[in-house]
């Protein structure tokens, strides 16, 4: 590809720069080599390391996760099981459109993989469920943990809002609202200029 200067990007196509050629730049000793640039390039070697290596091991344990939850064999309460797999459907989906389709590809310096990268729509339309499903991960953690406060602290309230039908429309509410929130994100990225 065609890099024009001034333009900061991870995208380099020249053949010597791979995974151990950063290695071996960030452990050679070069006095003109600042902090800054050493940090950027162990970054990067790091990056190339520690994604795959975290999806290999969160993908699984998510979908076991959400398979024994989803058995109801674990004494949970009906409440408590539809928060967890809700929570753990969302966080599988942040790892997916997170790390799988937008980091991973990204860490490998020289990068032929561009389907994602900005230059057709569907970059735009990739932004909507990433930040909707991260969006719905933090809500939903937010609204178990006000449920369990009610059930712990207001007997009261508990019988009438600790009910699985009020966790369902709770859920589902949070998922509307993120939907609703984030699908400007599609129009905002179209309009900038490639």
């Amino acid at each position: 590809m065609d890099q024009s200067p001034g333009t900061e990007t991870w995208n380099v196509t020249e053949t010597r720069d791979n995974v151990f050629w950063a290695a071996q730049f960030i452990f050679a000793k070069h006095e003109w080599m600042t902090l800054d640039l050493r940090i950027t390039h162990a970054l990067k070697v790091i990056q190339v390391i520690y994604y795959p290596c975290l999806a290999i091991v969160v993908l699984p344990v998510n979908l076991v996760t959400i398979l024994l939850l989803s058995g109801g064999k674990c004494g949970l309460s009906r409440v408590v099981t539809r928060y967890l797999v809700a929570m753990e459907a969302t966080d599988l989906m942040v790892v997916v459109l997170d790390l799988i389709l937008s980091k991973i590809p990204y860490t490998d310096v020289p990068m032929e993989f561009t389907f994602w990268a900005g230059d057709t729509p569907v970059c735009n339309i990739h932004a909507v469920p990433l930040y909707t499903a991260t969006d719905c991960s933090v809500w939903f953690t937010v609204t178990f943990t006000f449920d369990r406060f009610v059930a712990i602290c207001c007997q009261k309230l508990k019988t009438k809002y600790c009910t699985g039908k009020t966790a369902a429309v709770i859920l589902g509410t949070v998922t509307v609202i993120s939907c609703l929130r984030n699908i400007y994100l599609y129009f905002r990225l179209s309009s900038v200029p490639q």
